[in-house]
């Protein structure tokens, strides 16, 4: 909104222009509405437990410095190091590029107060956390390789001219290696029919062949479950899917990559998940739980069905067995939850 703005009167490359400035920052206002109304009028403590869970156990890895990857963070420093050597090699920069160079280091003074927050973490959890839900090292996820883009672009324009051929070796080198990341990152995902996140998982590692069998027993059974069952049916799913809404249609117990946003939501959410698959059980499956515990827990969420993965619970349960069929093979079996 400032550039848009401030492009339009020439007499704002001598002064601030402070209505588009509060104008900008009237409208990003906006957006702390719905996130202000996820707590509003509900219980502190409700509000402080909630504000724990979402930052120190189900996205640290996005909110606090200390639960990033290491890899991540030298990637940063590198980066912001690279930016700021490229801004005073290259510059004076034209009025446009100053005010977006501006704005790409703002990014970078709002990460810095993630890692202020996150350095007071520790010591004052139930204050910082609140704040920590608000993704301070977002913003700057992609805009510094943004402004790695355009200022290495404005250093090599200003060098063109006197290194003639060299300038082209230049380019190559930096649109090469961009475009393989960006042509595998498109075959990775084409090619396989499971989500991202699940691709490391130890339960698919393997040969390509074996992660084939698994999705195509995972597509079957949730099909199945689709046509075969009550629209309102809920299920016991197994922890590391991501997919069982997607494919089968139906609700489940608890997911963990479906979290509600609301502190009431979320903390109902968190105990479900702790209760379902307990960190006491190494491979937190379904099966174990003794036959009569999962069921106490299915009765008390509504369960009706479990689906449970053969490979992480090798007996089963000793329940009704809707599929597959006795003459049917399937990693996967649905069982029915005795009344």
């Amino acid at each position: 909104t400032v550039l848009l703005v401030s492009e339009r009167r020439s007499w704002l490359r001598s002064r601030p222009n402070w209505g588009a400035i509060g104008l900008a920052i009237g409208l990003a206002a906006v957006g702390l509405i719905p996130a202000l109304r996820l707590t509003f009028g509900q219980a502190p403590d409700v509000k402080r437990e909630a504000a724990r869970i979402y930052v120190e156990f189900r996205l640290g890895h996005h909110l606090l410095l200390q639960r990033l990857a290491p890899l991540a963070i030298m990637r940063h420093v590198v980066g912001w190091s690279v930016l700021g050597l490229l801004c005073w090699r290259a510059a004076p920069f034209d009025a446009r590029l100053q005010r977006v160079v501006l704005a790409i280091w703002g990014s970078a003074a709002l990460a810095f107060v993630g890692v202020a927050l996150s350095a007071l973490y520790p010591f004052f959890p139930d204050r910082c956390a609140p704040w920590l839900r608000f993704y301070w090292f977002r913003t700057s996820d992609w805009l510094l390789p943004v402004g790695l883009a355009l200022t290495a672009q404005c250093w090599l324009t200003s060098r063109a001219p006197t290194w003639q051929w060299r300038s082209v070796l230049v380019w190559l080198a930096v649109l090469v290696p961009a475009a393989d990341i960006v042509v595998g990152s498109v075959r990775s995902r084409t090619a396989w029919t499971w989500p991202p996140a699940m691709h490391r998982s130890k339960l698919l590692s393997g040969r390509r062949a074996r992660w084939d069998r698994v999705a195509d027993d995972w597509r079957a059974t949730c099909r199945w479950v689709r046509d075969h069952t009550e629209p309102g049916s809920i299920f016991l799913t197994p922890r590391y899917q991501q997919t069982f809404k997607w494919y089968a249609e139906r609700a489940e117990v608890v997911n963990w990559k479906d979290v509600p946003q609301d502190a009431t939501g979320l903390v109902e959410w968190w105990g479900r998940y702790r209760a379902i698959y307990p960190e006491c059980f190494p491979r937190r499956a379904l099966a174990d739980h003794p036959a009569g515990v999962l069921a106490e827990l299915a009765h008390r969420y509504g369960a009706t069905y479990a689906l449970v993965d053969m490979r992480r619970s090798h007996e089963g349960l000793p329940w009704e067995q809707v599929y597959p069929r006795p003459q049917e093979e399937s990693i996967f079996r649905v069982y029915r939850v005795p009344r």
